[in-house]
């Protein structure tokens, strides 16, 4: 197994960061050869996209100067994290009812045409089919049952995952993490309890075959 792990936590302490630490220890220990890169956003911040970034997404490759390969190497070093990984484990808070900001700005540095999705004839084409996604969230009130509606973090990755063709994809939350010392810990027991099982069940399969590569 290669895993992606990547952390957008501002918190280095965070609820997500033990969470998705201990499900690494938990892989690692049940296959000692997984292969885990971490990315983490906080230490090492995606660039916001700007007019160099733009210009260089819509020039071939050849056409690419200086410039604009400069500007575009981070998201060809994010995508390609992406392709030499077969399983992703993502871990973050839940900021404002949705993803953090770092988190949102390496999205738009991933989704990019022709690298890992593309126009067909029957519509958008994911690109990165046949790999798996493990979504760790946290978030400090209550929205799964009392207020789902707000919740705007799981249909956005749902929705992220599905357009470059990740179709596997698990979450756990723990939820309630700031309405009492109690409420937490019992948040923090169960999805931790929910990670061991998924970790046995990762450990016990493999993801489908590589995916088609885009266009470099």
């Amino acid at each position: 197994m290669r895993l992606l792990h990547i952390e957008a936590s501002p918190d280095p302490a965070s609820v997500t960061r033990r969470l998705s630490n201990a499900f690494v220890e938990q892989l690692k220990a049940l296959q000692p050869d997984i292969g885990v890169t971490l990315r983490d956003l906080v230490a090492e911040p995606p660039p916001l996209l700007d007019a160099g970034w733009v210009k260089a997404d819509l020039a071939q490759p050849h056409e690419r100067d200086a410039a604009m390969q400069a500007a575009i190497a981070p998201s060809e070093a994010y995508i390609e994290d992406l392709y030499e990984h077969d399983s992703y484990l993502f871990s973050m808070p839940m900021h404002n009812f949705t993803v953090p900001a770092n988190f949102k700005t390496w999205i738009d540095h991933v989704l990019r045409a022709g690298r890992t999705f593309r126009y067909g004839p029957g519509g958008v084409e994911g690109l990165l089919e046949g790999k798996r996604t493990l979504i760790v969230t946290a978030r400090g009130g209550y929205y799964l049952s009392a207020d789902p509606a707000s919740d705007f973090q799981v249909p956005y990755m749902k929705k992220v995952m599905r357009f470059i063709g990740v179709t596997d994809v698990a979450f756990v939350h723990a939820e309630g993490t700031r309405m009492g010392a109690a409420e937490r810990q019992g948040a923090i027991a169960e999805a931790q309890s929910q990670l061991a099982e998924l970790a046995r069940a990762w450990a016990q399969s493999r993801p489908a075959a590589e995916p088609m590569r885009g266009l470099g």
